[in-house]
């Protein structure tokens, strides 16, 4: 192409437009990115000392913007100004945390073009326009925000040739070689599941009446990864649990004690069997169940209805398992693991799920039905008589064999109270391929988890995790010193959703009536509640959204008081 007569045509129509309005001067928007700066440059041509650039950053806007933008100002000795837009947005939205990027995006453009118009308006200028026709044609634009000027001189130039021509003008490389980005706050969720085509390669198979069993390959596979006798899948984490006492035979008065910061189900299936949970408090410096309250509990209340102890890791944090085990040998007590998430788990160099516990549960949903795509459990167990007893009330007692369908024998018998717990096709064909990638994700979550830590470590009012080899962190669980409600508000404001890991038991209104607890009786829990606050974590979460989250607290955190 001619650039010269290109820019000839440009110039000589911003000449006349101007003039036409009775006017010598013009105002431009300018962003740091590649099309103000072609607009810019077009114009310091045309009006010289008569052309004012505006630089409009808001809390979004990267550093690396206003800094090339002030360049291409410097470079081509255009006049300009800086108006923050940030206090206007953030006026505008202090108390609606349910704002939306696309309502904060159009707002902020919206009001950038009234600062531009009020400029022109006090410089008796024009406002000159900056998009270009991909931009317009594929509608790539707020009305009434950056579409809106007087007159535009790119506005029938394709993006493609605009690269050409502003190399042809002379814009400074870090605008011609940076990636187009919008200055606008991320949505980062809570929790997002990772898939690809390997869970839609296994769903079909199922589709496709294909006779291998995924529910038994699935079973099996793992059985055979963490080395135990028997893998008894289930619908979700919440059934096996349910079922794992109901093959132990809980019976009405039982006890089995647990974490008071334990998710609800935990205390729930106890009340199904008008059992009662026991709640123990947790550790001073950590999530996990108080071992030394447990192990005095258990001293002074033992007796035959003091059946089990469910033991939970608090976001895939391991407790000293060791002298679990030694309670469970010492006062022949049964002990039921909480794995939910941590398959995979490491516990002094050997799989959670095959070393003392009598039933581990785990679960393959790890956002605990946030965003869940498809759920499943299971009992992990060496012992042959609970096994055989789960597997048997599993689906309504049944006394007879399924083939890979669930077609039943001609003849069956019930032989008991049962459940319809057992799992779907369709979810462990989902959950086979996810089971497959569960190495990847734990290495990925710790990555996650390194890369939080470095960054968060020194940061006021934020403490962080130790980092082990044995966590998993299927949680990444920060303390906030103080009004952590209000700290996750502000997060929430700049797009990061944040969860709750977990409310203690005890502050819960059917626990609390049911078993008249005070919200005292369990200090470290009740603490720790008023503290802990769990970001973002989950395999796909990338490094710049990380980083992105870990700014977000530094800045937060700096003013807060």
């Amino acid at each position: 192409m001619n650039w010269v007569s290109i820019k000839n045509q440009m110039t000589t129509f911003l000449k006349e437009e101007v003039a036409k309005a009775g006017l010598c001067r013009v105002t431009v928007g300018i962003s740091g990115g590649l099309d103000s700066a072609v607009v810019a440059i077009l114009c310091k041509e045309v009006f010289g000392d008569n052309m004012s650039g505006v630089l409009m950053p808001s809390q979004f806007s990267s550093k690396e913007s206003i800094e090339d933008a002030k360049e291409l100002c410097e470079k081509f000795d255009i006049k300009y100004e800086i108006v923050s837009i940030a206090p206007m947005v953030n006026g505008y939205f202090a108390n609606n945390i349910e704002a939306t990027p696309l309502r904060i995006g159009n707002f902020s453009a919206r009001m950038r073009m009234s600062v531009l118009y009020d400029c022109s308006a006090r410089d008796n200028s024009l406002v000159v326009g900056t998009s270009n026709k991909s931009e317009i044609l594929l509608g790539y634009g707020t009305i009434f925000g950056d579409i809106a000027c007087a007159i535009n001189p790119i506005g029938e130039m394709y993006k493609s040739d605009e690269f050409l021509f502003a190399e042809f003008l002379g814009v400074p490389s870090s605008i011609l070689n940076k990636k187009p980005r919008v200055n606008m706050k991320k949505e980062i969720p809570f929790y997002k599941p990772t898939i690809n085509e390997e869970e839609l390669k296994q769903i079909t198979s199922v589709l496709n009446l294909e006779s291998k069993s995924k529910v038994e390959e699935l079973e099996s596979e793992i059985k055979e990864f963490i080395g135990a006798n028997h893998v008894i899948s289930t619908y979700n984490s919440t059934a096996g649990l349910h079922l794992a006492l109901s093959a132990m035979d809980l019976k009405r008065a039982d006890k089995v004690l647990m974490s008071v910061n334990s998710f609800p189900n935990l205390p729930e299936v106890v009340r199904h069997f008008d059992a009662e949970p026991i709640f123990i408090d947790i550790e001073a410096n950590g999530l996990n169940i108080d071992i030394d309250k447990l192990e005095e509990y258990v001293s002074k209340n033992n007796s035959k209805k003091l059946r089990a102890i469910i033991v939970t890791f608090v976001g895939g944090e391991i407790p000293n398992l060791e002298r679990l085990y030694a309670i469970r040998k010492k006062y022949n007590i049964l002990i039921i693991e909480d794995a939910s998430n941590t398959l995979g788990a490491m516990y002094h160099n050997e799989l959670i799920g095959n070393l003392k516990a009598d039933m581990t549960v785990f679960s393959m949903n790890p956002a605990n039905g946030k965003a869940s795509v498809s759920n499943a459990g299971f009992i992990v167990t060496n012992n042959d008589d609970l096994a055989t007893r789960a597997r048997l009330l599993r689906t309504h007692a049944i006394n007879s064999s399924f083939d890979a369908f669930g077609n039943l024998d001609y003849i069956y018998d019930v032989v008991d109270i049962g459940h319809k717990y057992d799992m779907t096709e369709l979810d462990a064909a989902f959950n086979l391929a996810q089971f497959y990638k569960s190495n990847a994700f734990i290495e990925r979550r710790q990555e996650i988890a390194k890369l939080y830590i470095e960054n968060l470590k020194d940061v006021k009012h934020v403490a962080v995790p130790a980092f082990s080899e044995d966590h998993l962190f299927t949680q990444f669980i920060v303390k906030i010193s103080k009004n952590r409600d209000g700290f996750a508000r502000e997060l929430k404001k700049e797009g990061i959703s944040t969860g709750l890991t977990y409310i203690p038991l005890h502050l819960l209104t059917y626990y609390k009536q049911k078993y008249q607890l005070k919200i005292t009786a369990y200090g470290n829990a009740l603490s720790a509640y008023g503290q802990i606050l769990s970001l973002p974590m989950y395999p796909s979460l990338s490094d710049e959204e990380v980083l992105y989250i870990c700014d977000k607290i530094k800045q937060i955190s700096k003013n807060w008081i």
